[in-house]
């Protein structure tokens, strides 16, 4: 299975994955929402840049603040914690 990819507009990034490289999800426009797992510990440059339909990024709740400060401060409205 791919590391991230897009179903029915959802991002979806495998459990496992520590990094999502850089213009991973960049310029997608199906993209309207994605999970991303305890397990990512690093994002790279632009990962979300000109996703332009982005609704939420989900992320694990115990974790919030940690992507808050690794995603761009315009992603922040986005961020919704998932349990």
């Amino acid at each position: 299975m791919a590391k991230y990819k897009i179903k029915d507009g959802v991002g979806i990034i495998s459990e496992g994955t520590k990094v999502i490289k850089d213009y991973a999800f960049c310029g997608r426009k199906s993209l309207t929402k994605i999970v991303i797992p305890v397990s990512v510990k690093k994002f790279g440059d632009d990962v979300f840049d000109e996703c332009t339909n982005l609704e939420a990024i989900n992320v694990p709740a115990k974790k919030i603040n940690y992507y808050k400060e690794h995603l761009p401060e315009e992603l922040h409205s986005l961020i919704k914690p998932i349990n």
